[in-house]
């Protein structure tokens, strides 16, 4: 790690959701600027809507949660015992503000704020939330990395708010060209670029530092399953794959519903969701995160598009365009020939390189030109 400069970034994300991607990116984009020596730090600021969709907090999430403690106390402790861990994640690898509940409390203690990664202009899962967009005035610069609208256009009564919001960040980083889209609409001459993932920005060895082992599982025996997405042929694939080479097959999953043959994890935290990636024959998926990690730990994966809504494939397309995976895509239950010779991961992993590097290189310069 470099030396600490004088320089004081906060970073507003989604930092406390019980999900992998949520969790990961936000500690890797704190990592990277804390490694070039930026005293980087997550503002903790608490979006109600987030609350209640993964901490119990509504009236119906309480009762669900007393439902499963009568009716499943087995999935119910499993589930506690998840929470535990991304708590116990957040806490201690993550350097976090006081509380606070608006960012007009932030004050001046930062020379920059970074909003992002993840879908926090997205208005519609934060019940609109403006707090994302910065609203206040503040001395601090205003910019985003890899931030996400998580939708192709805004809505009608949104785009003068977003767009008088918008106007005061210096500089402006997304994760997707619909976002590019959506600014150039809104401000056309705002600079707007397009980033990595945070997640991308620290490499395999950084990511296998922090993973921790999931008790009595064995190492590359088994094909690992993750989806965020309806899934229409990627269990039977898989279970073609686990059955043809005598494996166990495992579902990453906090659902009732279970299949036979299948094992399901339903207590994995973050550093076990990395060791679970890596140690896996293969990962099939329909998640960009399962995605991304499987990539950045040369894991040998498939993936499948979610054919329900394909205006959420726009993420995992790039990357299969990005990286040439087609082959590695699933389309039908026909089995997928998967082994690591089939995956060019000197090319990967040197795509990701200069992908990872790109991305710093200009966060980095952006952030040492402040004052």
């Amino acid at each position: 790690m470099k030396q600490e400069n004088n320089i004081k970034v906060g970073i507003l994300t989604f930092h406390r959701a019980y999900n992998y991607g949520a969790i990961l990116q936000a500690y890797a984009l704190q990592r990277v600027l804390q490694e070039e020596g930026f005293n980087s730090v997550i503002i903790d600021y608490r979006n109600r809507q987030i609350e209640e969709w993964f901490h119990q907090a509504s009236f119906k999430s309480k009762l669900l949660y007393i439902y499963e403690f009568i009716t499943n106390y087995k999935l119910f402790n499993a589930k506690k015992n998840r929470e535990i861990k991304f708590d116990s994640f957040v806490n201690n690898k993550m350097k976090l503000s006081s509380v606070v509940r608006s960012v007009n409390f932030i004050g001046d203690v930062y020379k920059a704020i970074i909003v992002g990664s993840d879908q926090i202009w997205n208005l519609d899962m934060t019940k609109q939330d403006f707090e994302f967009f910065l609203p206040c005035d503040i001395k601090a610069k205003k910019m985003s990395y890899a931030a996400s609208f998580g939708t192709t256009h805004l809505k009608i009564e949104h785009k003068e708010l977003v767009k008088n919001y918008l106007s005061q960040f210096s500089n402006i980083s997304v994760r997707e060209e619909t976002g590019i889209q959506i600014i150039n609409e809104l401000l056309p001459n705002m600079p707007v670029r397009k980033d990595a993932d945070p997640t991308l920005l620290i490499n395999k060895e950084s990511w296998i530092s922090i993973e921790h082992p999931y008790a009595g599982i064995k190492p590359h025996g088994y094909v690992l399953m993750y989806f965020v997405a309806p899934q229409t042929y990627s269990i039977d694939v898989a279970r073609k794959i686990a059955e043809h080479n005598g494996l166990e097959l495992i579902l990453i999953s906090t659902f009732r519903k279970k299949k036979e043959g299948i094992r399901q994890l339903s207590d994995v935290g973050p550093e076990e969701f990395i060791w679970l990636i890596r140690n896996a024959y293969c990962v099939v998926t329909t998640s960009f995160h399962g995605m991304i990690f499987s990539l950045n730990l040369n894991t040998p994966f498939l993936f499948e598009l979610n054919k329900e809504k394909e205006n959420t494939n726009s993420r995992l397309s790039e990357i299969n365009k990005m990286f040439s995976l087609d082959r590695f895509q699933i389309s039908s239950s026909k089995e997928i020939e998967v082994s690591s010779q089939t995956y060019r991961w000197d090319r990967i992993n040197s795509g990701l390189e200069e992908l990872r590097n790109t991305s710093k290189k200009t966060l980095f310069e952006l952030l040492k030109t402040i004052p």
